[in-house]
């Protein structure tokens, strides 16, 4: 029996190649996620009466808004830590209920770890009469 062998495509490049394939859903999931944080950002979340924003700040579900002499802050309550949703404490702190991490209100800042980021800000536009808030 007379064996041949292909000297152009060698056990060393078939792994090279599938090393290479192997890469194109890691590609792929990179891409989703980039598009998916893309979308998320155009998307409006809530639209308010400026006239019904207090001054200091008011806490809603998904948002914390800070007025402060006509100027405007928008806050997310999720955590920095892990991204558990923010409860507001009678104290005026908001507190993660997952680990305990506490922040200020009034400037989104850490209060207690083990979250050490900021409250992310959220996108606004404040027309004339609403304010409308996107994620």
């Amino acid at each position: 029996m007379e064996v041949h062998e292909n000297s152009n495509f060698t056990r060393r490049k078939a792994i090279a190649l599938f090393g290479w394939l192997s890469l194109l859903p890691l590609a792929g999931i990179w891409y989703s996620m980039v598009n998916r944080k893309q979308v998320r950002e155009d998307q409006e979340i809530s639209k308010l009466l400026l006239k019904d924003i207090p001054e200091g700040f008011s806490y809603h579900h998904d948002y914390l808004i800070r007025r402060k002499s006509g100027a405007i802050e928008v806050y997310s309550t999720k955590c920095t830590h892990l991204g558990c949703q923010l409860k507001l404490a009678e104290n005026d702190r908001l507190i993660c209920p997952c680990h305990g991490s506490e922040f200020n209100p009034e400037k989104g800042n850490a209060l207690k770890g083990p979250a050490e980021k900021p409250l992310e800000k959220l996108n606004f536009i404040a027309e004339t009469d609403y304010l409308t808030i996107f994620l």
